[in-house]
């Protein structure tokens, strides 16, 4: 009989908050097997994975009834320190777990814990940093790096140390397609040295072929357990019955394919600019403009009407592809963008032409440090050492301050933008005139009003993802830049999300949206443009005959 790695007998949770985490969990994992936990955000799949690695109760404050074994150990009787030589955790927001600077001191730190010898530690340092191809990034500071690269160094640093056991919360949520095979290869990897590997996830199709067991969990339940043959066995229609994402590559294709899609906007003529209106989304109600100036901007000395006839920026051709039909579709017009961080050689971000759509989604698509949140900085004029302007609707030429007052963002990592002490009051930060019942409506409209009252920091990272959506929503700018929206979303919030995002798109606002995730992209995507190193490489109408498989191609990883 194969001997359990972790074993829960009766197993409860409940958070110091009051919350409940987990209830009466009793649930025996083998060991060297890939063990997979999904449903709905809030089902307790992360405080499962807290019980493993003895986060919980000792680093989140709860009471623990029943018991839990990980190795053999009563995680009640031992601490955090001796877990971690048996337990190795990668967390869905990396920067969480970082201690160090720099790659090369993060992939040490444990091993230094460990007190290991030197040799010994550069040596774990050279040997991991070539399995997750690393090498080159070493020396390079942590906050220099993308979302997808810190993913990569949170699974790099755990395997320093070879524990038995690995605990993956939502891997792959900010990851490329070849980052997440890459990730798929290490995950197999880890499965043939006999490791045990338990991730919680929602993205599913990267792990087919490699889950030994699927626990399903419902409410801080255990809803059901699936077998590999089960799992394997599932339909199309029994996986969405249980609130799932396509389980292999070939499912995610078909649902990708089935999509219908139209353009949400209407051709207008050029001098027809958008007219003010109302956008109903849900109970949202919210003035937008999508010719909107902001005060600060003298038009009479800055407006300068875009020559029809214009055909290069900086010197460099216009791709026709990159630029709209004059006369057809107002838009938002990126002109000569150039952006060098200090210290390198060559521009990160050099983009001669890109039109946006006003009342269209735009999606950002590229490989991680393609460039694409590089954009999204320099478009809302986040940093200005960025070369290049925007064009409103009206020829009105904006720098990188004014551009605040037209664009707003949510990032990333939402916890650089959640300040308040409720999310209501966070909500209402961002409107221009403090409204509360339109606040109310918006958090309604998006699932969190029982959760008007509770901290920011204390939700779930899918909640606060709604959060940071709804208070862009709430600014009443005119364009709205989402980088990574759906991440840690399941298939249900995500739906909603993008459905919320072609509303505001259907009603005047222009949407750029910067995601990995194919899914969301082929249910709202409009329009596609492609970065590579930091080039625009395409651009195109995602309803254009063979668009769907190039944007397939781009953001699905390629599995041998």
């Amino acid at each position: 009989m194969t001997r359990a790695a972790v074993q829960l007998d009766h197993a409860s949770f409940h958070y110091a908050t009051g919350r409940e985490g987990l209830h009466e969990t009793t649930l025996a994992l083998p060991a060297g097997q890939v063990v997979v936990l999904c449903g709905a955000s809030g089902c307790g799949k992360t405080t499962l994975t807290r019980l493993i690695n003895g986060l919980a109760p000792q680093y989140f404050p709860g009471a623990l009834t029943g018991t839990v074994t990980v190795g053999g150990t009563d995680t009640r009787n031992a601490d955090i320190a001796a877990l971690a030589k048996q337990v190795g955790s990668v967390f869905q927001n990396p920067n969480t777990q970082f201690f160090t600077m720099n790659v090369r001191d993060e992939l040490a730190f444990a091993c230094e814990n460990f007190a290991m010898p030197p040799d010994e530690i550069r040596a774990r340092v050279e040997s991991t940093a070539r399995r997750f191809h690393l090498e080159g990034l070493l020396d390079r500071p942590l906050a220099d790096m993308s979302g997808g690269q810190l993913q990569r160094v949170a699974c790099a640093a755990v395997s320093t140390t070879n524990p038995g056991i690995l605990v993956l919360d939502e891997p792959t949520s900010n990851l490329d397609a070849t980052a997440i095979a890459a990730l798929r290869a290490i995950v197999a990897t880890w499965k043939s040295e006999g490791r045990t590997i338990v991730i919680a996830e929602h993205r599913l199709a990267w792990l087919d072929g490699l889950v030994d067991t699927a626990i399903l969990l419902d409410g801080g339940r255990i809803a059901r357990v699936f077998s590999r043959e089960e799992w394997q066995r599932l339909t199309d229609a029994e996986r969405r019955s249980f609130g799932l994402r396509p389980l292999t590559l070939q499912q995610l294709r078909d649902d990708c394919e089935r999509k219908e899609h139209t353009p949400l906007h209407a051709p207008v003529h050029a001098t027809e600019h958008a007219t003010p209106a109302a956008v109903d989304t849900g109970r949202i109600i919210a003035h937008v403009d999508t010719g909107r100036m902001p005060a600060a901007v003298d038009t009479a000395s800055t407006s300068t009407p875009i020559d029809a006839g214009h055909t290069s920026v900086c010197g460099e051709p216009l791709a026709p592809e990159t630029t709209l039909v004059r006369g057809a579709t107002p838009a938002y017009h990126v002109r000569g963008f150039r952006y060098r961080y200090p210290h390198a050689r060559r521009d990160s971000l050099d983009i001669a032409a890109l039109d946006l759509p006003c009342g269209a989604v735009t999606t950002i698509v590229g490989l991680n440090s393609a460039g694409k949140s590089t954009f999204a900085r320099c478009l809302q004029g986040l940093d200005r050492r960025c070369k290049g302007t925007l064009i409103t609707p009206d020829g009105v030429r904006l720098q990188a301050r004014q551009r605040l007052d037209v664009c707003t963002t949510v990032l990333q990592d939402v916890n650089r933008e959640l300040f308040t002490e409720s999310v209501l009051a966070e909500v209402m930060l961002s409107q221009p005139h403090e409204n509360e019942q339109a606040a109310l409506n918006v958090l309604d409209s998006l699932g969190l009003r029982e959760c008007a009252d509770r901290h920011p920091l204390s939700l779930s990272g899918g909640q606060k993802q709604r959060v940071a959506i709804a208070a862009a929503i709430a600014s009443e700018r005119p364009v709205i830049i989402v980088d990574e929206p759906t991440s840690g979303l399941d298939l249900h919030h995500m739906h909603e999300v993008s459905q919320l995002i072609r509303g505001l798109a259907r009603r005047g606002r222009t949407i750029v949206a910067v995601t990995h995730d194919p899914e969301f992209a082929f249910e709202v995507s409009d329009y596609v443009a492609h970065i590579v190193n930091g080039r625009l490489a395409d651009w195109y109408p995602l309803a254009s005959p063979g668009s769907a498989g190039k944007l397939f191609d781009a953001l699905v990883p390629h599995i041998a």
